[in-house]
């Protein structure tokens, strides 16, 4: 079996997770470690069965010619920068969420590796993960009408406190962009993953619980798409309950989710016809590392045997076009038709 060299640039949470993931994969081996905290260079150098090369600067990973392919987990406002560095280093590239924190960012990533001939997956993995695959699945089979609109929540308290100490990066809106970006990234990705390309968005942003941040803790979000659905996304940091949820409104019924961690019967999937007299629950593995796996896979068959991936940058671009055009929207108190 041919394997996919990978070099890892940002070896911090995110990093490891993705050395976690990918170990366990044949098609995958490690060769590469670049983080200028040598602290996490070390973790995860103990994370990598036979040992991995290990730089201070992710150029020097980049000249390694034993290095295929990278994923970039650095902080956001880096992505840009190191993903179009390393497709130049002909390299193929898988880039965590948010692709960038500008549209016109995305657009020259997204262009270089189209020039490149170079691979470029974003990483939107809440779709490739258990329960939105068989909710995804089931509105595709038809088995509840056509999708036509949603509603998403996604709450927790403020989550920014607990990345405070090591992820300083976190605490500022130039790096991370927003929630919407470090976030809601996911959702964003996950509606236009059913209703297709996004058309205009309005936003509302507002800082509820959180005076000393200086960007938004909660956004309110109407998004429209090209097939005339329209869906509402609220997403917070300054909730006292934890809480995922979304509903899918079809024309002959709804499906709805709830997706967590914590509790064993806190990840649920369930769909009620019209004509049903009780909803029907959807079985799904309990497996929370399926989407990052899944992710990885397809990764590696798109770059070794070209087969078609799950997602591209392309997804990575909308979803940031929608926190753009969401973000305009508030700043201004007006629709804006997403880029």
């Amino acid at each position: 079996m041919e394997t996919l060299k990978m070099g890892i640039i940002g070896c911090g949470n995110m990093g490891q997770s993705h050395i976690s993931t990918m170990r366990g994969i044949d098609s995958i081996s490690i060769a590469a470690l670049s983080d200028p905290v040598q602290a996490n260079v070390t973790e995860a150098a103990a994370m990598v069965d036979g040992g991995a090369a290990q730089f201070d600067d992710y150029n020097a990973l980049l000249a390694d010619p034993g290095v295929q392919a990278v994923v970039v987990a650095t902080p956001n406002f880096l992505h840009a920068e190191v993903t179009i560095a390393a497709l130049e280093a002909g390299k193929d590239v898988l880039c965590e969420k948010p692709m960038a924190l500008t549209v016109d960012d995305c657009d020259v990533m997204w262009n270089t590796a189209q020039r490149l001939g170079r691979k470029l997956m974003a990483g939107q993995v809440l779709r490739l993960m258990h329960p939105f695959v068989e909710m995804r699945e089931l509105i595709a089979s038809g088995e509840i009408g056509e999708p036509r609109s949603a509603n998403i929540e996604r709450i927790s308290g403020s989550w920014l406190f607990a990345f405070a100490k090591s992820d300083t990066w976190r605490m500022s809106k130039k790096k991370t962009g927003g929630l919407l970006y470090e976030i809601n990234a996911h959702e964003l990705d996950l509606l236009r993953s059913v209703f297709g390309e996004p058309t205009q968005v309005y936003a509302k942003s507002v800082n509820v619980a959180n005076p000393n941040h200086d960007y938004e803790d909660t956004n309110l979000v109407l998004a429209d798409f090209e097939g005339g659905q329209s869906a509402t996304l609220y997403g917070s940091s300054a909730s006292a309950f934890g809480r995922t949820t979304g509903t899918f409104f079809c024309t002959e019924g709804s499906v709805t989710y709830r997706w967590g961690f914590d509790e064993a019967d806190a990840r649920a999937l369930r769909y009620q016809k019209f004509d049903d007299d009780e909803p029907t629950p959807v079985e799904f593995p309990d497996d929370h590392r399926a989407g990052l796996r899944s992710q990885a896979q397809s990764f590696a068959q798109w770059v070794l045997q070209d087969v078609d991936p799950e997602v591209t940058g392309w997804d990575g671009r909308q979803s940031v076009a929608m926190a753009e055009a969401a973000y305009e929207s508030a700043r201004t108190n007006l629709p804006v038709k997403v880029r």
